[in-house]
């Protein structure tokens, strides 16, 4: 018998095993308070059952998913009961600095048995994620990671909104932690894992509603790969990359081959072959073995509309920046060899640095740096983004929003991203308004180049 939507959805939802932590309303008011604990937990990752402890936001087989609401007051009742210290940093958001999550910068870290409440409104709707900033790398590479949906003040109207969250794991045939990180993964593209997953689940498959419109935000949370997608069917189904980075496009391009790197969201549309029992999947191609990341199937459900155009987002309320008007920076991404002190890393003693942001590693000495440049609060400024390494750094700032103007590489369409994917030898211009104040790191979001080098912090004041 077919499934309606909401029979549909119900079933897909349990099925994939993500646990939607939506929140409830408190006292009536546009509030939604959710409580999250990071703990360890057991997983199993391995096809051959073999049971992983990893680090988590909740015990349950795939990643925790928060859904907050554009412009709603939004709170998390966040403890630590691991045994080491940690934060959440919110991905993408644009939220006050104390909010931001950077131990030692915006606050000081979560100690294990501790707790912290994180409140904000955020103005924006989209795909974003959350993550720890303090030991990244360990913490991260152990599964402390989760998926945060705003959702648009009006439902778009798809009739399916499936997140799926990309990431590598180190792992050993039985389920243990192998070696994370190494100076040679450092030093160039970094560490890669040998299991690959998709909400935790080794090439998962999903049931879709045959014909209609389905939403897919790919969220990139791994730290170190950069993911080629494609997408490979026999009856190829329509699709559209319609939001970047938490942002909505206006104009919506096909989907083709798309970059991906760690850190950034791709929210694409695809509409759905009309025929129950359609196959269709996505394809990683970054490696000269692209592989099956994880697979669709039409499924026939009774109330879709198979005639409808494809759902519009609307677009965030970015501020537009003065052009003619802005002040322009140079930012040149670089190796360079020596010693730094991993403040960020969770520890303060002297680790190897192999990248530099104009010159300087992050940080030279066992207390936080200055800022790279002090920005004046409501100006616009031009940042030149200059990658003079031979490997790709995707970079990332907080608290702000870009506007993508031109490379020397690609031909570019504007668009506003909060991470920019620097190829070897590219030179992108990126825009934007000063308009949130505090300190805001900047930053490759490759986490073995974050931890020995390539950090910064911008100050709005």
């Amino acid at each position: 018998m077919p499934a309606n939507r909401r029979q549909f959805i119900k079933g897909l939802a349990a099925g994939s095993v993500l646990p939607l932590l939506g929140g409830c309303y408190a006292n009536g008011l546009n509030s939604r308070v959710v409580d999250l604990t990071a703990r360890s937990a057991k997983k199993q990752l391995l096809a051959n059952g073999a049971v992983t402890e990893v680090f988590d936001y909740a015990n349950s087989p795939g990643p925790v998913i928060l859904r907050a609401r554009q412009g709603e007051r939004f709170t998390v009742r966040f403890r630590n009961d691991l045994e080491k210290p940690t934060t959440i940093h919110w991905h993408g958001i644009r939220l006050d600095n104390a909010m931001d999550g950077v131990p030692f910068l915006t606050q000081d870290p979560v100690a294990p048995g501790s707790s912290f409440h994180y409140e904000f409104t955020p103005p924006d709707a989209g795909s974003f994620w959350f993550h720890p900033h303090f030991d990244s790398l360990d913490q991260m590479a152990r599964g402390l990671n989760g998926v945060l949906i705003v959702e648009e003040r009006e439902d778009p109207g798809f009739d399916l909104d499936l997140p799926l969250m990309l990431k590598d794991w180190v792992l050993t045939d039985t389920g243990e932690f192998g070696r994370i990180t190494s100076k040679r993964g450092m030093s160039r593209a970094g560490t890669f894992g040998n299991i690959r997953t998709v909400n935790h689940q080794i090439n998962p498959l999903y049931h879709v509603p045959a014909g209609g419109w389905v939403r897919l935000r790919l969220i990139n949370v791994d730290l170190t790969r950069v993911y080629k997608i494609i997408l490979d069917a026999v009856e190829m189904p329509e699709a559209f990359v319609i939001a970047v980075d938490g942002n909505p496009i206006a104009s919506p391009s096909p989907f083709g081959r798309e970059h991906i790197g760690p850190g950034q969201r791709l929210d694409v549309a695809v509409k759905v072959p009309d025929r129950p029992g359609a196959v269709f999947a996505f394809r990683n191609t970054s490696s000269s073995k692209p592989w099956e990341m994880c697979r669709f199937q039409a499924e026939r459900a009774d109330d879709v509309d198979v005639r409808r155009a494809m759902p519009r987002l609307p677009l965030n309320p970015i501020p537009e920046p003065d052009l003619a008007a802005a002040k322009e920076i140079t930012y040149r991404f670089d190796s360079g060899v020596g010693d730094g002190y991993a403040i960020c890393g969770g520890i303060h003693e002297k680790v190897p640095t192999f990248w530099t942001i104009n010159g300087i590693a992050w940080p030279e000495y066992a207390i936080l740096p200055p800022p790279l440049d002090v920005l004046e609060m409501g100006r616009s400024y031009i940042f030149e983004l200059a990658n003079h390494t031979p490997h790709t750094h995707p970079i990332h700032i907080h608290g702000l929003t870009f506007k993508i103007l031109e490379s020397n590489k690609r031909a570019v369409d504007p668009f506003h991203t909060d991470t920019v994917l620097l190829r070897p030898d590219e030179r992108v211009r990126a825009a934007f308004v000063a308009d949130n104040p505090g300190h805001w790191m900047f930053h490759c979001h490759i986490i073995e180049h974050q931890v020995s080098g390539m950090m910064g912090h911008l100050q709005v004041v």
